[in-house]
């Protein structure tokens, strides 16, 4: 039909069977590709499998059938345009056509020439409209996206106009000719963008920045520059108000705590508290942390909390990791202090899913746990809901925490010496609130200011707005040399930082408390400045990540670029594909390059929550709305308002739910549990699921209005199995990742492991891969990677013995019954319990009942193997084990399980799961029918996975 692109799909609906295959002939011979010919209610199905360019119809068709309620109801599928064939040109017949909005009108008996001009004119005139609704939704995107302050700015940068929505943010009367720079103030990122805009008269977007304007709060704020015909025009945007949490009231800092973004980073975080068991130890707590601060890594941080208790924190740690560290230091204390036992409880964040004070009231519900239990013991927090509040004295250790986890924010992100200094600096000044906050350095006995923020100039580096008196311009001399006094008077903070450098605070009362705070927080910052000193040249060490996009092949290429047609968008987006795809990274990538990436992600696992408390998490509650609604919630919905929130695994919401996520989706309104107020929330919606939804909408199982206006923009993510080209890259960063974690010197895969890991299927994708290669570095000693420390060579059968390939297919069928037996109910039977009490009793059997040769052979203590017996002659009392009809487990199957424990260097009864939870990572069934099969509880179930 044209020379630009294939010839124009058409379907033909004509109830008389020779017009409509003469109709055809004349359209075929036009060049158009006829895709059907329909003759009553079978056009809409007809039209909805081969989505035609555009509908030819009849509007009189037989059996009193309409041709304009036809094509109402296929437009009601797909955006088409409609051309109408009749023999009656009546004006009531027109006005009725005129409803579907036809691009043609055509009388019977049909010309040729007549049917080619209105099929071109009507493909052409739909293609322009729908160019043109494209360019008009991208230009409101846009505008919307922009702002509604402007600022209009001559050629020399000064102020020639401003609306009335620029002035409420600056908050007073701005005249003309006010410079640009006394207007916004002068953050570095800002004052390049803008003379840059200025000086090439360019379209640059401005980055998010900090305005202060007493008596006003500060606020966060953004736009773009661009030219004009005379001179600038600055468009800003509020992105809201930054409160200084410290200033709201007690009852209120819990609520405010969660929203705060002070997550260190995206990756695994653990919190650790430790505190000694005797009450006169307390004394001598400060010792204690000097002496885990030398044991620890240089990323993490200790100090003193609630006066009596060592916080550290881990960034970068996975759980497992964490408790290994823990059970570590532990050890080494009882060798430190003789006499004294300790406690410890820790709690972890995956990925960034905890806010602050969640982890630190877990960890001090741990610890308490840990001394209730007996003392002298490691407590791990395992995630359950049911657990108390946490008493913060006074309000300083919520400050406390709130500054750490600022500091260790500011200090990870930085990206160069000067913004990390801003940060450190502006965060103490604003959570203390004192009346100055500087970092100086002293060369040669020549003082100078670095940074500092005062509430008399904002922040200045000019060191005369400072008005440092001659005790305290000697003190900071002092200090920086090495010697001097660090405290003045009561109202003066003075810390080394480090050997050059000094951190002056001033204005407010500091107890000793918060000294010896400041002292911890200084010395972690001068332990971050070679990362990062740009005067001593060194370039940055980059921070591997097992949050980072690795790819390089085209499928994952075309994701991408998807997403960085959707990311500028406030478009819904679904992310399709099987378990550990990355679907949450592409989530995360499509965030960071949205206009919204400064506002928070919200990331909500659908398929985590249990049913009855999956609506309460999403859009709260009030007080009183069911049992044990205490107080107000705010919800995972409101909490993302503003920003972004990645509904996961959205398959699994129950219907009811689906119902009240719809109105959200559509109008972004939600109303609490228990209340009937709708409040408007601007968070845009980024859904993702391993689920066939289309199939699922047809089974019932989910809502059809939903799942449109959720697939606005879908996404598909490749398995890893059909990417193959990024296996070996993306193992090899996670090798790097691993090996760097682990303080391991390994340089790679044998020629053997890299086909070993090319012919693995990955059922569990990227997540598996991870796992595998983790384990892998762990169990190695060498300085490459063999195939038996993969431990994936059953899928290549060329890597493994000739004993094991005549088992290996057994075993996986039996695994795979095993997963087919647990799923034949309405819920899922307990069989990761069920096969391991049948090896413990296989064991046993096997070792003629001796329990310490039975133990021994399956890697477990005796104590245990016999606490475990015991609990199966409870359940079954003696009688022989219950278990499904035709249960596939064999003797067989305990051999073929020591084999592959054996060589992979793991323990049966670790083994055991292991396998069983692949299996059901193939499945891709959701974590709550994972935890039923494998017997565990859902958080165990999480960790497990991964």
């Amino acid at each position: 039909m044209t020379e630009e692109g294939p010839p124009a799909k058409i379907l033909i609906v004509e109830d008389e069977a020779l017009i409509a295959r003469e109709i055809k002939q004349k359209v075929v011979k036009m060049g158009c590709e006829v895709v059907g010919l329909a003759y009553g209610e079978e056009a809409v199905d007809l039209a909805v499998e081969t989505q035609p360019d555009l509908l030819l119809s009849d509007i009189n068709l037989r059996h009193g059938l309409s041709g304009i309620d036809l094509a109402k109801r296929i437009q009601s599928h797909m955006d088409i345009p409609v051309v109408f064939l009749t023999a009656y040109s009546d004006e009531d017949t027109v006005d009725r056509a005129k409803t579907v909005t036809p691009f043609g009108y055509i009388m019977k008996p049909v010309d040729n020439r007549e049917l080619q001009i209105t099929i071109e004119m009507s493909l052409y005139k739909f293609r322009v409209e729908k160019e043109l609704r494209e360019k008009q939704l991208l230009l409101q995107t846009a505008l919307s996206c922009i702002g509604n302050g402007l600022v209009f700015l001559d050629d020399a940068g000064r102020v020639s106009n401003i609306n009335d929505d620029a002035a409420g943010m600056f908050g007073e009367t701005v005249t003309s000719g006010t410079s640009w720079i006394d207007l916004l103030g002068e953050p570095a990122s800002v004052r390049t963008v803008v003379e840059g805009a200025l000086a090439d008269k360019s379209v640059i977007k401005v980055p998010p920045f900090l305005l202060s304007r007493d008596p006003l709060p500060t606020k966060l704020v953004d736009g773009i520059v661009g030219p004009m015909d005379d001179g600038t025009i600055l468009i800003l945007r509020d992105l809201g108000e930054i409160e200084n949490p410290v200033k709201l009231e007690p009852a209120e800092q819990f609520a405010t705590l969660g929203e705060d973004h002070l997550t260190p980073s995206e990756s695994a975080f653990c919190q650790l508290l430790i505190a000694p068991d005797q009450e006169e130890a307390a004394g001598s707590i400060e010792t204690v942390r000097e002496f885990l601060d030398t044991a620890l890594r240089a990323t993490d941080l200790t100090s003193i909390f609630a006066g009596s208790v060592v916080s550290v924190s881990l960034p970068y740690t996975e759980p497992e990791e964490g408790r290994q560290i823990a059970e570590g230091l532990l050890t080494r204390l009882l060798d430190f202090s003789e006499g004294t036992t300790f406690s410890a409880g820790l709690a972890h964040s995956l990925g960034g899913d905890q806010a602050p004070i969640e982890l630190f009231r877990r960890a001090s519900v741990a610890l308490d746990t840990a001394r209730r239990s007996g003392g002298s013991q490691l407590w791990v927090d395992q995630g359950d809901d049911n657990i108390g509040p946490i008493d913060l004295q006074g309000g300083r250790d919520y400050r406390h925490v709130v500054l750490l986890w600022n500091v260790m924010n500011a200090l990870a992100n930085a990206r160069n010496l000067e913004a990390m200094c801003n940060e450190f600096c502006r965060h103490l000044f604003h959570v203390f609130g004192v009346e100055r906050s500087a970092l100086l350095s002293v060369v040669d006995s020549k003082l100078t200011l670095e940074i500092a923020y005062t509430k008399a100039h904002g922040a200045t580096e000019q060191i005369e707005d400072l008005n440092l008196s001659s005790l305290e311009f000697e003190s900071i001399l002092g200090l920086a040399v090495g010697g001097g006094q660090g405290v003045i008077d009561r109202e003066l903070a003075l810390s080394p930082v480090s050997e050059r450098w000094v951190l002056l605070l001033s204005g407010v009362v500091f107890s000793d408390e918060d000294r010896r705070f400041l002292d911890t927080l200084t010395a972690y910052f001068s332990s971050s400045l070679p990362r990062i000193d740009a005067e001593r040249g060194e370039e940055p060490v980059a921070a591997l990540s097992e949050r980072t996009l690795v790819h390089g092949s085209p499928q994952m290429q075309e994701v991408l670029e998807a997403a960085d047609l959707a990311a500028p968008t406030d478009a819904t987006v679904l992310l399709m594909g099987e378990s550990g795809t990355g679907k949450e990274l592409i989530a995360t990538y499509i965030h960071d390059h949205g206009a919204r990436s400064h506002q928070p992600l919200v990331i909500v696992d659908c398929g985590a929550v249990a049913p009855s408390l999956i609506e309460s998490e999403l859009f709260g509650h009030v007080k009183g709305a069911f049992t044990g609604a205490t107080s107000n919630f705010k919800g995972r919905l409101k909490e993302a308002d503003g920003g972004t929130v990645l509904l996961d695994e959205v398959g699994e919401l129950p219907l009811e739910t689906q119902v009240k996520l719809l109105r959200f989706v559509q109008d972004r309104e939600l109303a609490p549990v228990g209340s009937n107020q709708y409040e408007a929330v601007d968070a845009r919606v980024i859904a993702a699921t391993n689920k066939d939804l289309q199939g699922m909408v047809k089974s019932g199982d989910f809502r059809e209005d939903l799942f449109y206006r959720l697939n606005v923009f879908s996404i598909s993510v490749p398995p890893l199995r059909d990417r193959p080209s990024d296996i070996i890259r993306v193992a090899e960063h996670y090798l790097a990742l691993f090996a760097q974690r682990y303080n391991k010197e390994i340089v790679g895969f044998t020629l053997e492991a890299e086909q070993a890991l090319i012919d693995y299927r990955w059922p569990g994708n990227i997540r598996e891969l991870s796992n595998v290669v983790n384990r892998a570095v762990i169990l190695t000693k060498d300085k490459r990677i063999w195939p038996i420390h993969l431990g994936v060579f059953g899928a290549a059968e060329g890597s493994l013995p000739d004993d094991e390939k005549a088992s290996g297919k057994d075993w996986r069928q039996v695994i795979a019954r095993v997963v087919d037996l647990a799923t034949t109910g309405r819920r899922a039977l307990p069989v990761g319990r069920f096969l391991e009490e049948d090896f413990i009793l296989e064991s046993l059997d096997r070792h003629d009942g001796v329990l310490n040769r039975a133990a021994s052979a399956i890697g477990v203590p005796e104590s245990t193997l016999r606490r475990k017996m015991q609990k199966i002659e409870e359940v079954y009392d003696a009688s022989q084990p219950d278990r499904p009809d035709n249960w596939p487990i064999s003797r067989s199957f305990y051999d073929d399980i020591m084999r592959i424990a054996a060589s992979n260097s793991a323990d049966p009864l670790d083994q055991l799961p292991q396998l069983l939870l692949a299996e059901i990572e193939s499945r891709n069934l959701n974590k709550t029918t994972g935890a039923q099969i494998l017997g565990v509880s859902l958080p165990t179930y999480r960790r497990l996975a991964g």
